[in-house]
């Protein structure tokens, strides 16, 4: 499976966290600690609403290389922020079509796993014939 497969939901959403730590110690105050990241969280899904990418143990696993991060600037720098959230989305892509692949050669693989020969057959189910089994 290629990374011909069109995405029919694409999502991105930006944590913006800023925090202050104030503290003291024996009476005496201790310097603020201030905090401020943003974090995306892209997300994408392949295939079909009925079969996609999600609910497979590997979805959220990329096993490609990284060249991006969760973080995204601080700056309102516009060609910044637009190449942290393509490179964001690009991974997502990748990671969703990656799943796609490995949960349907999962299903695949159980699918004829899971067909019972005709020998073994329950009593009773169509095209038993006259094969008796007790499973138990």
């Amino acid at each position: 499976m290629g990374f011909g497969v069109a995405p029919f939901f694409v999502e991105l959403g930006v944590d913006d966290s800023e925090s202050v730590t104030l503290g003291a110690f024996f009476g005496a105050s201790l310097a603020p600690q201030h905090s401020h990241f943003r974090v995306q969280r892209p997300d994408a899904r392949v295939g079909a609403p009925a079969f996609d990418n999600t609910g497979y143990i590997g979805s959220d696993a990329f096993s490609g290389t990284r060249f991006d991060s969760d973080f995204i600037p601080l700056d309102n720098d516009l060609l910044s922020l637009r190449s942290a959230f393509w490179l964001g989305i690009d991974r997502a892509y990748k990671t969703a079509v990656e799943a796609l692949g490995k949960k349907q050669a999962a299903f695949n693989y159980y699918a004829a796993q899971d067909r019972l020969p005709i020998s073994i057959r329950a009593q009773g189910e169509p095209g038993a014939g006259s094969a008796r089994c007790a499973l138990r």
